[in-house]
């Protein structure tokens, strides 16, 4: 992971140059690498499908903490 830290410039890039390694570029905030973006998908499809008749708010979250 690339970021501006002195262990970042001052470390790794020579290990990875030494090791021969190749860095692939990428968002920092690329939805495809955050795994919590799946959990909030997996939720909303699920609560969209067996709690759409549900129109309270607390209720809403009560069946979502459970």
């Amino acid at each position: 992971m690339k970021n501006n830290s002195s262990v970042y410039k001052k470390v790794c890039i020579s290990v990875r140059q030494e090791l021969e390694t190749k860095c692939y570029q990428h968002l920092s905030n690329s939805s495809d690498l955050n795994p919590i973006e799946n959990i909030y998908a997996y939720m909303k499809d699920r609560i969209s499908k067996e709690y759409s008749h549900i129109i309270s708010l607390k209720i809403m979250k009560d069946v979502v903490v459970i």
